[in-house]
């Protein structure tokens, strides 16, 4: 039987775990921070210094990480940045509180911080502290993602293996705007050697040899005529044996009548949908989940090329670069099945890092793969994180298209300003006991910074920067 343990907030127990907590998300930032070695309970070794990847991987039982936690997965769905930060900021303020170190109540801390976010977020209004982003030139562009590139050790890469990176990036980003949005696609390589190359349009990692798609390449590959294509975002098959891959289907299993009734339903409905579909002269289809093998082996013999078990990310690719609408039933959209197919204008097979692709292509599309490696399995992972990181920020430029004076000066202003509220702030509780008035004043001052920690990137700009003690603030974006 469980048993529910109380223990109260300002319990040592706590403080200690939350300031050992707090001390982990803070040496993995900025460029010259430490990684993390985390070891599951199956001994599966991650070694990183991203956040998302610290939160999915670490054991938490406290309930105040955990709520920490929390928090930052939601900076993290948000924004896919800032993650360390909003845990450093969360938990530095909740261990000042607890630990009473100023000897302020809890109520008292609670007032103060209730007063003092909205002036923070005053101050982050203030045209003073925004620099706009001509998107005429791409340098300003390069030397953000220079600074994120370089602000995770574990990537292991150099000043000189960033530059290039931090070009094809860009021109990514840059490539996927247009009238509508479009979308970068980021894949990893094996870690053998440290690379990347960009690809108009979608990968698919393509295992299987198929004669078919020689004859696809010879069709249609640089011809005149655009290639039709159906997408599936439903699984293609009724039962649990679906989600088994295709070579599981010649294992013998016993099925009672009434499921072998509906799955022969299902499959006469899923036949009649795909011949629509042929008739209408598709000749790839693409599928979000798995297929039911006999829906396979019909495809195959009509000359139609499959693209299972593609994933979300992947699927929104391919709906993105061909224009088709996502099928999500099969009832009902038979009737328009003509206008939700999609086209793509070549399809290949790619070699790509010893590993086979095929390659979707569409005229004026703004889809692009971006194909990066590094030394390692570990430094690979975490180099694809920071990549989509780096991706995300410059999207958000698209809307806000304004950054933050970088070298401490971001930081300077706010802890400044914070001081100069804090000595007209404290002056409107006279109406409290002198100790009150001590703790209020106490709780409002916050020390100046001694200077940034964080090694400035070709120049001022800057997204991230460095708290450099615990009473120092965060920037949120």
């Amino acid at each position: 039987m469980a048993e529910i343990i109380v223990k109260p907030l300002d319990n040592p127990d706590f403080i200690t775990t939350l300031r050992t907590f707090c001390g982990i998300l803070r040496s993995c930032l900025g460029p010259k921070s430490g990684v993390k070695m985390l070891v599951s309970g199956g001994d599966y070794l991650t070694i990183t210094s991203a956040s998302s990847r610290i939160i999915r991987n670490i054991p938490l039982s406290d309930p105040i990480c955990v709520f920490i936690a929390q928090i930052m997965k939601a900076q993290l769905e948000k924004c896919n940045n800032f993650g360390l930060y909003t845990g450093i900021l969360v938990s530095s303020i909740i261990e000042q509180v607890l630990s009473k170190k100023d000897k302020v109540a809890i109520s008292l801390a609670t007032v103060v911080l209730q007063e003092i976010l909205p002036k923070l977020s005053s101050f982050l209004k203030s045209d003073c502290l925004k620099i706009p982003i001509n998107f005429s030139s791409v340098k300003q562009l390069i030397h953000i993602v220079n600074s994120v590139l370089l602000s995770k050790p574990m990537c292991g890469l150099t000043v000189h293996e960033v530059e290039p990176l931090g070009v094809c990036l860009v021109k990514a980003f840059l490539g996927s705007i247009g009238e509508e949005m479009g979308e970068v696609i980021v894949i990893s390589g094996d870690g053998t050697q440290c690379d990347s190359r960009l690809y108009p349009g979608v990968l698919y990692m393509f295992d299987v040899h198929d004669n078919l798609l020689d004859l696809l390449e010879k069709q249609f590959h640089g011809g005149t005529e655009d290639l039709l294509l159906a997408l599936f975002n439903i699984m293609l098959t009724n039962d649990e044996c679906g989600n088994k891959l295709s070579n599981d289907s010649n294992k013998i299993r016993i099925t009672s009548e009434s499921s072998f009734n509906t799955e022969s339903e299902f499959l006469k409905q899923a036949m009649l949908v795909i011949e629509q579909a042929i008739n209408s002269g598709v000749k790839i289809i693409a599928c979000q989940k798995v297929v039911h093998p006999m829906l396979r082996m019909h495809l195959r013999r009509k000359g139609v090329l499959l693209l299972d078990r593609l994933g979300t990310a992947p699927a929104q690719a391919v709906q993105k670069l061909s224009g088709a609408v996502p099928i999500s039933s099969l009832t009902r959209y038979v009737e328009n099945l003509d206008m939700m197919l999609g086209r793509v204008t070549s399809v290949r097979r790619l070699i790509c890092d010893g590993k086979e692709y095929l390659h979707l292509q569409r005229k004026g599309g703004n889809v692009t793969t971006l194909f990066v490696n590094a030394i390692g399995e570990e430094a690979t992972i975490e180099l694809k994180v920071c990549v989509e990181q780096s991706l995300s920020l410059l999207y958000q430029l698209v809307s806000q298209p304004v950054v933050t004076p970088g070298a401490g000066c971001f930081d300077m202003f706010l802890s400044a300003s914070l001081q100069q509220e804090s000595a007209m702030g404290y002056s409107r509780l006279g109406g409290l006991g002198s100790d009150e008035v001590e703790g209020s004043r106490s709780a409002w001052d916050y020390p100046r910074l001694e200077g940034p920690d964080y090694d400035e990137v070709g120049g001022s700009w800057r997204v991230q920067w460095v708290i450099q003690d615990e009473k120092s603030l965060v920037p949120m974006s």
